[in-house]
Parts: C-alpha cells; structure tokens; sequence
C-alpha cells in the first residue's frame, strides 16, 4: 500500500526538482484525467492507470518545458505559450497515436489472454485519448491563468 502513496509523492517531487517554480507543477498536475470505463478496478486496470500516469505527465513536461524555452528567450509569456502549443502538439499526438494504435489488437480481444489484458489496454487507450485534449487545450490554459495570478516568474 505504500507504493500507492509514495507513487504520487515521487512524481510531485520529481516535477518540482524539473521546473523552479510551483506554477508549472501545477499546470501539468491537472492533465492527469482518468476513467475506467465501468470495469472493475483489478490489479491490470491500476498497472494501466500507473502507465498512463506517467505518460500524461511526460506529455505535460513537454508543453510546459516549451513554453518555459520560450520565455527564457524573452518572448512575452502570452506569446510563449501560443507558440509552445501551436511546436508541441506533433510529437504529443504522435506518441499518443502510437500507444494507442499499438493497444489496439489488445483493446479489441484479439490474440491469447486478451480477456485478462484488455482491461489494462482500454484504461491506457480511454486514458489517453481523453487526456490528449486536456494536454493540447488545458495546458497551455491552466499555464496562462497561473502565469496572470502568480504574476511573473521568480528566478
């Protein structure tokens, strides 16, 4: 039971150590969407949601460190994030078409013990579906609000 708490703690952590300031943890913190689209929560169905914990996170890191590249070439902030999301779209929709293309067989019931891993596969691909449009569109958003209310970047 630990792991489940220290698990969060860690990324908490980790993303903190990445970005100097709490503005941009918070920003990618609130990317993380999950439904689990009525199966039962077993073993395989919280392995996916870990799994796709960590890939969410690492598409928010990108778009947020983006947009950080910018402003510390001295684009005004606005600016910044409409052209950090208008650079990193591609390779987070890549990545996220790829996972699910590659689930897919999986998700279908194609191939042995599909009934025991498809519950895992649909987490990851309903998962990461969904999370994709909060990535492109609520990143740069939550960016924008944290950016006007926490005022300038400290450091």
């Amino acid at each position: 039971m630990n792991e489940f708490l220290f698990n969060p703690l860690s990324i908490d952590r980790s993303r903190r150590t990445l970005f100097s300031s709490y503005r941009e943890p918070k920003s990618a913190a609130h990317s993380l969407v999950l439904t689990l689209g009525g199966f039962p929560v077993s073993l395989l169905v919280l392995f996916g949601a870990l799994v796709l914990v960590g890939i969410v996170v690492n598409n928010a890191i990108l778009m947020v460190t983006s947009i950080n590249l910018l402003r510390v070439d001295g684009i005004p902030c606005m600016e910044a994030i409409i052209q950090g999301a208008q650079v990193r779209p591609r390779p987070v929709v890549v990545s996220t078409a790829t996972t699910i293309v590659g689930a897919l067989p999986v998700c279908l019931g194609w191939g042995n013990a599909a009934a025991l891993r498809r519950p895992l596969a649909l987490t990851v691909t309903s998962g990461l579906a969904a999370s994709l449009l909060f990535t492109l569109l609520l990143i740069p958003v939550l960016y924008s609000v944290l950016a006007t209310v926490l005022g300038p970047r400290e450091g």
